[in-house]
């Protein structure tokens, strides 16, 4: 992949997640309630949900604190076949998947 291509696709990937922060719409889970394990198995089901149904991008609700929980699905999305990119944003964390 060329550089240019890299950027238009970075571009474009920045793109979905600006419309999906705007679109009430955007599956969501919300995690913050639950512990670590609780919500690594809450993310997995999750993400292959919104996989099979087509879903472009998502959006994971981890909370505020102390951040371990965000930290930690932050290692499940890098982990993750469904996921082609993604961005924190404080207690959010938008992902686009690779159905995309």
């Amino acid at each position: 992949m060329t550089h240019k291509e890299n950027s238009e696709r970075s571009e474009l990937l920045d793109t979905l997640i600006l419309v999906a922060q705007e679109n009430p719409d955007t599956p969501t889970v919300d995690l913050h309630s639950l512990d670590v394990n609780e919500a690594r198995a809450v993310l997995d089901k999750f993400l292959d949900s919104q996989f099979m149904a087509g879903d472009k991008v998502v959006q994971i609700v981890t909370g505020t604190g102390k951040g371990i929980l965000s930290r930690e699905m932050r290692d499940v999305l890098e982990r993750s076949s469904y996921i082609k990119h993604y961005e924190s944003f404080g207690p959010v964390i938008y992902s686009v998947l690779n159905n995309f």
